[in-house]
């Protein structure tokens, strides 16, 4: 008998209410009318960990941990300041009531619009790309010479153990890094990882441009060089520096308790998102994460930008569950977002419908039976939805998840 399906909801603070004594955790459950494996509370900004500082002072968290990217508001209510002490509360009510609430990050960086961050004071963890300095680069190193991830694996450890959440999930510009490998990082501290671990020969002309990362020329020569060159090896030291932080990380948590879940896929299969991105789902599930969360949102893309991505981000399930059959995979399900500005559920009920149904038809075949290809799915936004909105969709969710196979006579992906 299979596990049974998995339901998770990613969403804003601003879906609680910490004027409850429980935080609004039972009022949230009875909006949403069942409980869910768990909620990934979209706490957004890297700082909730990296200036996280312990829980004998209250303090209050700053407007962009509060809301992502710190919107005044969504439909529900206006965001509340809320402290390190309600948050506690919260990851404490709601794993009473059944369920846990994970602390979901982004590697966002906001040139200090809402407090002092963290990454004002080690800008050399800042992603470096073409003509343009990024966020938070994970892989990085500080000007010590030591690695941020094991900062990381440390802090994340104490400040999950201390709120009392159930694991991290980390996201967007967290992992993946942003853009393409094409486009970085060729920062001289990823160059000089890369032929640290690859042992090529660098051109005089390029260790002239070493520890000179403002000049966009300087990053644009190593670029070129390396792709130009090395482009392969350029992917697969990413492939390997992926595998050294998640092993780092998931054998740091799993010793706390804690689960690793993790977005890390903005391509339409496996074999992309590795040619593009350095970032293998197979090797990063190797390393211990508990879950993927394949970023299938077609109707979302569709609403932004007009392009029909549905048949292309839907091949995404049987193509990863082929790859790597022991992984499990939260299907990201997209149905509304404050911050971003599209709602599917209001705008496009019917296309809702159908992503719902289409996720969960997918069926991996092996020498023995066939298998759902998602083990579950994650609710984005799962904040601002009435009651009324979600008796809709879990009755065709219900529908979704009772569509078992005991067989498959249709076409095959091979």
């Amino acid at each position: 008998m299979r596990e049974k399906d998995k339901r998770f909801i990613w969403m804003q603070l601003l879906g609680f209410d910490k004027n409850d004594p429980d935080r609004g955790a039972k009022r949230y459950i009875d909006q949403i009318g069942f409980v869910p494996d768990g909620i990934c509370a979209l706490t957004f900004h890297p700082d909730l960990v990296n200036q996280f500082r312990g829980m004998d002072e209250e303090y209050i968290l700053p407007p962009d941990i509060c809301a992502y990217y710190g919107i005044p508001r969504n439909i529900e209510r206006e965001r509340q300041e809320w402290s390190n002490h309600d948050l506690r509360v919260l990851c404490h009510e709601l794993k009473n009531l059944g369920s846990g609430l994970y602390a979901s990050v982004m590697g966002s960086y906001l040139d200090n619009m809402f407090h002092q961050e963290w990454l004002s004071d080690h800008k050399e963890l800042r992603y470096r790309a073409r003509n343009m300095w990024g966020t938070l680069n994970c892989l990085k190193r500080f000007k010590d010479g030591t690695y941020y991830e094991d900062f990381l694996a440390d802090k994340l450890a104490e400040t999950l153990v201390a709120y009392g959440f159930e694991g991290v999930h980390l996201t967007d510009a967290f992992c993946p890094l942003m853009n393409s490998r094409y486009d970085g990082d060729f920062s001289t501290d990823m160059v000089m990882q890369f032929i640290e671990h690859t042992g090529i020969e660098v051109p005089a002309d390029i260790r002239a441009t070493f520890g000179n990362d403002d000049d966009d020329k300087a990053i644009n020569q190593r670029g070129d060089w390396i792709w130009n060159n090395y482009k392969i090896e350029w992917l697969k030291f990413f492939d390997w520096r992926w595998e050294c932080f998640f092993k780092k990380l998931c054998a740091k948590l799993h010793a706390v308790g804690k689960k690793v879940l993790v977005l890390g896929m903005y391509c339409t299969d496996p074999f992309e998102s590795m040619f593009m991105m350095g970032f293998s789902i197979k090797t990063v599930i190797n390393a211990g994460v508990d879950y993927i969360m394949p970023n299938i949102v077609p109707t979302g893309m569709y609403m932004q930008t007009g392009q029909s991505f549905f048949q292309r981000y839907f091949n995404q399930i049987p193509l990863i569950r082929a790859q790597t059959p022991e992984g499990k995979y939260l299907s990201m399900l997209g149905v509304q977002d404050a911050s971003e500005e599209w709602n599917i559920l209001n705008h496009a009920p019917c296309k809702l419908e159908r992503d719902m149904y289409t996720m969960f038809s997918f069926q991996y075949v092996d020498d023995v039976s066939s298998h759902r290809s998602m083990n579950g799915l994650m609710v984005c936004l799962g904040d601002g939805i009435p009651s009324k909105d979600w008796r809709w969709m879990n009755e065709r969710l219900d529908i979704a998840f009772s569509m078992d196979a005991d067989g498959v006579e249709g076409p095959l992906v091979v």
